[in-house]
């Protein structure tokens, strides 16, 4: 077995032990601080999908029922491409917004 320091007392403890048997302090590894997300990334992308999204909405309106109701259509186009491009932003199932997996190590 290999020996690891022990934050509670400054010894050298047995990586195999859960606790420091001089101190008592707990050696389990703590938690890799959080991997954040770049929120200027994800508005970005944000932005653009809602922007291609509701470009695509028209444009398949436009192709399907005509000009005039792509028209009608495109302020509720924008409120609801805005509003399903944030909810998969803050998921991050869309690209270039998947949130990142912590590696072990």
């Amino acid at each position: 077995m290999e020996m690891v320091f022990c934050p509670g007392c400054a010894g050298d403890v047995h990586d195999g032990s859960g606790a420091c048997p001089v101190c008592g302090a707990s050696q389990a590894v703590a938690a890799a601080p959080g991997i954040r997300r770049n929120p200027f990334m994800l508005i970005a992308c944000c932005v653009l999908w809602s922007i291609g999204i509701w470009f695509g909405a028209l444009f398949l309106v436009g192709v399907a029922a005509g000009d005039r109701l792509s028209e009608a259509l495109g302020g509720p186009f924008l409120l609801a491409s805005i509003g399903l491009s944030i909810g998969l932003t803050v998921r991050g199932m869309l690209p270039g917004t998947a949130k990142p997996v912590p590696q072990a190590g």
